[in-house]
């Protein structure tokens, strides 16, 4: 807030970029005990820009790898700056979990769990980045996204934003009585948190998920074991079937007891025992 404050004072800024210093320290926080700073001076760190990076990267990969042919010339298609950003996120985030493993503490992080059955499961230090980069990027890319398109839709929604700022300020005297329980008993601005996970998931691809040995049947339709599926969120959010004007931004959707959406079609966080562990 202070931030944002000490900003907006001298012009027009860049929301996105503060949602991504709010939500990275935050994890770097809960995960590491240790923020990355970006927050207190003001800019994003240098293994955010790489993570950033590193999610392009994602993205470019698996958009080749759906090509016939095209993934042997991967390393030519793929940006200089994007194929780098992806290999200095994987040497980063290992940097990061060792100097986490040397760092005797007794406060209890995300990776105090991880590193206590590292012996007992074998984990190698190359798994312990994978969990490093699970860790970041799931949880804080992807909540600075949704809150980008929130502020969006809400800017572009003026009776929402009236509504919305109406209950918070006829709840709360002051920002210091807000915190995550007092604001649990917010049923619209829970439902624009519902309603923006719907029109603006920030998951862009369908999860991977492979069917059993022997085949399954999905929607009707039998398909092959083995075969890689997956459910593409923002189509199904956006499928008239499900909702009704899916394009518009409609909390009211998500406590009118008179709505008729199949509002159980969404689901941003997944389902299934690999279904997000943010989700409560």
């Amino acid at each position: 807030m202070v931030a944002v404050q000490e900003r907006g004072s001298r012009g027009p800024i860049n929301l996105v970029e503060f949602f991504n210093w709010t939500t990275f320290d935050v994890l770097g926080d809960l995960a590491f005990g240790e923020p990355f700073g970006s927050l207190k001076d003001r800019k994003t760190s240098d293994w955010i820009a790489i993570i950033l990076d590193s999610i392009k990267f994602n993205a470019w990969d698996v958009a080749i790898w759906k090509l016939p042919i095209v993934p042997r010339f991967q390393y030519w298609l793929t940006p200089p700056k994007v194929r780098e950003g992806g290999v200095r996120h994987a040497i980063e985030s290992k940097d990061k979990m060792l100097k986490r493993a040397a760092r005797q503490t007794d406060r209890k992080d995300f990776v105090s769990y991880i590193l206590a059955k590292k012996d007992e499961l074998k984990i190698t230090d190359w798994e312990l980045a994978a969990h490093a980069n699970a860790l970041i990027v799931a949880g804080s890319e992807t909540s600075a996204t949704v809150l980008s398109g929130l502020h969006y839709y809400l800017l572009n929604t003026p009776h929402a934003y009236a509504k919305l700022k109406e209950e918070i300020r006829g709840r709360f005297k002051s920002v210091e009585e807000v915190d995550a329980r007092s604001t649990t008993n917010l049923p619209y601005l829970t439902a624009c948190i519902d309603e923006a996970f719907r029109i603006y998931p920030p998951i862009p691809i369908g999860m991977p998920r492979v069917t059993p040995k022997g085949g399954c049947v999905i929607a009707g339709q039998y398909v092959p074991g083995g075969t890689t599926v997956g459910v593409h969120m923002w189509s199904v959010t956006h499928n008239p079937r499900h909702f009704s004007d899916p394009q518009s931004f409609r909390p009211e959707r998500w406590i009118d007891p008179e709505c008729h959406d199949n509002l159980d079609a969404s689901k941003p966080f997944l389902l299934g025992p690999r279904m997000c562990m943010g989700v409560k």
